[in-house]
């Protein structure tokens, strides 16, 4: 049997990215893919790409800007992407801005799992189980930029959970974050790990 889960860090990316309309052209992005097993990384191209192509999530990365592909500060610690509306906190050092989400309920199978391929996260506040959820934090996105326009890392990630009789889970999808290194030393026997590294760059208005 197998369960097939799409990330929740994902979701807003698949409205915004996903469904806007492209067009203005854009350099065709750098793109760095890697597979991993507890026996290490797989070097086999042909391998790496079937991996990917089975992904739930698919690992596209555009060379186009959408018109709804910016950025908006709203106050000089608070910033909005897109058409959303929702308010992103702004931590900014040098070059680099983190912007964290609202605190929202989190499930704990599936996020833990997130949470450590992803070298920025946020605190997390633990709930009681008679709620269905593990967990509050804050999903956090980083940029690097002037304010004028804002490079952001494109990560995509497939984690294939294999159980053994031929039962699996898949979890995928795709955020604005930073591979976490740390992560390919916890792969399990029996998984398989891919992490797609990209980046968009977008305007600020």
């Amino acid at each position: 049997m197998s369960r097939t889960t799409l990330s929740v860090a994902c979701v807003f990316l698949l409205s915004t990215l996903g469904a806007c309309e492209k067009n203005e052209s854009k350099p065709a992005p750098d793109v760095r893919l890697r597979v991993f097993t507890q026996a290490g990384e797989i070097t086999n191209e042909k391998v790496k790409q079937r991996f990917i192509e089975q992904s739930p999530y698919p690992f596209t990365v555009s060379s186009e800007i959408g018109p709804n592909d910016f950025l908006r500060f709203v106050a000089p610690d608070s910033v909005i992407f897109g058409l959303n509306g929702v308010r992103l906190a702004v931590v900014q050092t040098g070059t680099q801005h983190l912007l964290y989400g609202p605190l929202a309920p989190q499930d704990p199978n599936l996020s833990t799992e997130v949470r450590a391929l992803l070298k920025y996260t946020s605190p997390v506040v633990p709930l009681p189980p008679a709620t269905g959820y593990g967990f509050l934090t804050k999903n956090v996105w980083v940029g690097y930029g002037d304010r004028s326009t804002m490079r952001m890392p494109l990560l995509h990630y497939r984690i294939r959970q294999s159980f053994g009789g031929g039962s699996y889970n898949d979890l995928a999808g795709a955020t604005f974050n930073e591979f976490n290194e740390a992560a390919i030393r916890t792969i399990r026997p029996g998984d398989t790990l891919a992490v797609q590294e990209s980046s968009i760059t977008v305007p600020v208005r």
